[in-house]
């Protein structure tokens, strides 16, 4: 209860009990004679204004107190939205976050892949032909990352290609295949399939035909 209403309380309080000891002095001959179940009712008939008094002061300052409940309530409804609100922002900055540095790692592994890849240039050179026999030369060069476990083959005619595996082609390296065949003619085009595992060590595949 706020002070402004406890002191009208008191001060009406006071007032009233002042005026029934007036009241009561100059009659106390006749309140001295009552019984004493006269005296219990002429007390309560005496302070139960100032019960009602007070009990119409409590239910106002509870009024104001459960206003105050209220206003709280809602106030801290109010903090728990904007928390939820605060909360949904930073989660989705959190993904937005994940998501480029995901992107950002796939392009750098992209980038990492594409360093470990060979740049290999394939030229022939046929040496001679006797009969129905080719003999071709195959001059391989690696212009990019080095390579290991090198294994050609050729998918057409029998052929055969001597060597068919190279330990490794390093950066700046060339190799030389010697291939025979039965002599060149458009049944006999072929592709050839160079296998081989990148600087990464993950299996790598180049074909030319």
């Amino acid at each position: 209860m706020d002070r402004r209403r406890t002191k009208i309380g008191l001060s009406l309080t006071a007032l009233y009990v002042c005026v029934v000891i007036i009241l009561a002095w100059s009659g106390r001959e006749a309140v001295f004679k009552k019984d004493p179940n006269e005296v219990g009712d002429f007390l309560a008939g005496i302070f139960g204004p100032v019960a009602v008094l007070w009990l119409i002061l409590g239910y106002f300052q509870q009024g104001e107190e459960l206003k105050h409940s209220t206003d709280a309530l809602r106030n801290q409804a109010d903090e728990l939205r904007h928390s939820v609100e605060q909360q949904k922002a930073l989660v989705e900055a959190t993904r937005l976050h994940a998501e480029a540095q995901l992107e950002a790692l796939k392009h750098d592994r992209d980038i990492a892949r594409a360093g470990a890849q060979p740049r290999l240039v394939l030229s022939a050179r046929i040496s001679f032909i006797t009969g129905d026999l080719c003999v071709a030369q195959l001059i391989l060069q690696n212009l990019g990352a080095s390579i290991s476990s090198v294994v050609l083959e050729a998918k057409g005619a029998p052929i055969r290609i001597a060597p068919l595996e190279l330990t490794a082609l390093k950066s700046g390296d060339s190799a030389t295949f010697e291939i025979k065949s039965l002599a060149l003619s458009d049944s006999n085009v072929r592709d050839l399939t160079l296998w081989f595992k990148d600087a990464n060590f993950e299996l790598g595949r180049w074909s030319y035909k």
